[in-house]
């Protein structure tokens, strides 16, 4: 599986550099996206926002939601979702681009928690493969093999696909499970920060890493206390 995007400094960019962009697989972690903006101008001061400005991926359907407006964090925890799933469930992404394409990202993110609302049979394509799969591979007809051959395999994968309301696409037979369709995924603000990979989400991790100016201070007026009371006991003890 590829994602990719072209990250851009915004600023540099607005203030002329066209080469202040790298190319990003995701998904990344904070720690290496720091090291991306670092490379590429982004301190998260002065230089602090980013744009995706192009986009490499072979998720199906995926590359015609994408624009320069993706949110990076949505982006990064995507693919972090679609990274953990098989490959037979990503061919059903294949299908769903043939028939009911996904019109934004967030559907993409949904997709990942409701893989069980589609059912794909791969390599099923028309009407008479369907047949032949529901009579000797599906195990849903029991009657004696001798009997199935009485069947026209073409007609009745028909009258399967006018009851299940079924699709035929270049990777196989896409039916609805019945399952219903959760919505878990509704707005970032419900990701884990583990996942977040803007320039404010890692610029804001180093900072909370960084102690504080005040605990600083209070940390060496206790350092130079100690330094005090161990030169009075030297004192004492020279007495």
């Amino acid at each position: 599986m590829e994602i990719k995007a072209l990250v851009v400094n915004t600023r540099a960019y607005d203030d002329g550099d066209r080469d202040s962009g790298e190319w990003v697989s995701f998904p990344i972690t904070k720690e290496d996206m720091k090291e991306v903006y670092n490379r590429i101008g982004v301190d998260g001061t002065y230089f602090k926002e980013v744009f995706l400005d192009d986009f490499k991926t072979d998720v199906a359907g995926l590359i015609n939601v994408l624009n320069v407006y993706t949110d990076i964090d949505e982006l990064n925890y995507l693919a972090l979702c679609l990274s953990e799933l098989p490959s037979s469930e990503l061919a059903k992404l294949d299908a769903i681009a043939e028939t009911s394409p996904f019109k934004d990202i967030r559907l993409f993110i949904n997709f990942t928690y409701n893989v069980d609302y589609y059912v794909l049979v791969e390599d099923v394509k028309n009407a008479e493969d369907l047949g032949n799969y529901y009579l000797y591979k599906s195990g849903m007809v029991q009657m004696p093999e001798e009997w199935k051959t009485c069947i026209d395999p073409k007609a009745f994968g028909e009258h399967i696909l006018k009851d299940e309301l079924g699709e035929f696409t270049k990777v196989g037979y896409l039916i609805k499970s019945g399952d219903v369709w959760l919505d878990d995924y509704s707005r970032k603000e419900n990701m884990y920060e583990d996942f977040l990979v803007s320039p404010q989400a890692v610029f804001e991790s180093s900072e909370k890493e960084k102690p504080s100016v005040m605990k600083q201070l209070g940390k060496n007026k206790e350092q130079t206390g100690k330094l005090s009371n161990t030169t009075h006991k030297k004192s004492d003890i020279e007495r």
